[in-house]
């Protein structure tokens, strides 16, 4: 069994549906971030950790811009200098990936763990899969378990209680419908039912990327090269169209 680590974990919190309030039969972020930080509250206290919540941003994940990519990574970096052993970011899952990737690549100086959990369905519905997700982020980041570095938590399947733990570097974008997050080849850096705790299963790592200097760029700089940048995103038509 895995040792526990005492020390501070800090959980950063950017909004998402993971952060999101259900209304009837739609979900709206919540502007005060009370839910979420409930739900870290009782997951924190049912397996005993210091816990910290840091706000980083509170938006729809589709919204988000490479400018918010870096505003969590400084997040990230912050939390280092506060003295965070762990730390565990919420994030929505349309874009999750494309800030795992940012963080992957500026991840070379980070000398700790740090995991991204979200849900697909937001706290308060009936299939919400907020709190095994959280459980399983708060869980790998409190123990010895495997490397430093960029992970994602994220539940195995839809209505399973059992959870998956993803390096950053093999993480793949949600696909279209799809429920769960995947990765490269599906390596999985750890999984098991969420009873029975953590379980570590060997894979064979992917050489990350790493940027030539560990600088982060600006808010501006970021605006200034995306201004040169086209973006499309395409989705099916339903059926019969």
């Amino acid at each position: 069994m895995a040792v526990l680590v005492t020390k501070k974990i800090i959980v950063i919190t950017t909004g998402g549906t993971i952060g999101s309030i259900l209304k009837a039969d739609s979900v709206s972020i919540d502007p005060t971030a009370q839910h979420i930080s409930q739900e870290i509250e009782q997951v924190k206290n049912e397996i005993g950790l210091n816990v910290e919540v840091r706000p980083a941003l509170n938006k729809s994940s589709e919204s988000f811009k490479p400018t918010d990519w870096i505003t969590v990574i400084q997040a990230i970096n912050d939390a280092l200098t506060a003295g965070a052993s762990a730390i565990v970011v919420t994030h929505g899952t349309d874009t999750m990936a494309y800030t795992v990737a940012a963080a992957v690549a500026y991840s070379d100086s980070w000398n700790i763990k740090v995991c991204f959990t979200g849900a697909f369905y937001a706290p308060g519905h009936s299939e919400s899969d907020t709190t095994i997700n959280l459980k399983a982020a708060l869980s790998f980041a409190a123990t010895q378990d495997a490397q430093i570095g960029v992970y994602v938590a994220f539940r195995a399947a839809q209505l399973d209680d059992a959870v998956k733990i993803i390096r950053g570097e093999d993480i793949k974008p949600m696909m279209f419908d799809s429920q769960t997050f995947g990765s490269v080849y599906e390596n999985i850096a750890l999984g098991a039912p969420s009873n029975t705790g953590l379980r570590e299963t060997p894979v064979q790592h992917k050489t990350k990327p790493i940027l030539a200097h560990q600088n982060l760029p600006s808010h501006l700089d970021i605006q200034q090269a995306q201004a040169n940048i086209a973006c499309i995103a395409l989705y099916p038509a339903p059926s019969g169209m």
